[in-house]
């Protein structure tokens, strides 16, 4: 059950992924600075974004290893 489950979130996290891309640490940056619009774009400019292409390419490798 637990197996299934994780399989599940992991395919889901991916999907998610795939629509939007992501900035990794964002959730950890949230704080009092990070209402206003403004810091949260020079948030984003400065840090790292993992495009959705990546989350595609990742998303069919895991799908077809797990298969084989």
């Amino acid at each position: 059950m637990a197996a299934r489950t994780s399989v599940l979130m992991v395919n889901f996290g991916f999907w998610i992924g795939s629509l939007w891309g992501d900035y990794p640490g964002e959730a950890w940056a949230q704080g009092e600075d990070y209402r206003l619009w403004s810091n949260r774009e020079a948030w984003r400019v400065a840090h790292l974004h993992v495009p959705e292409t990546a989350f595609i390419v990742c998303w069919a490798i895991v799908i077809i290893a797990v298969g084989v």
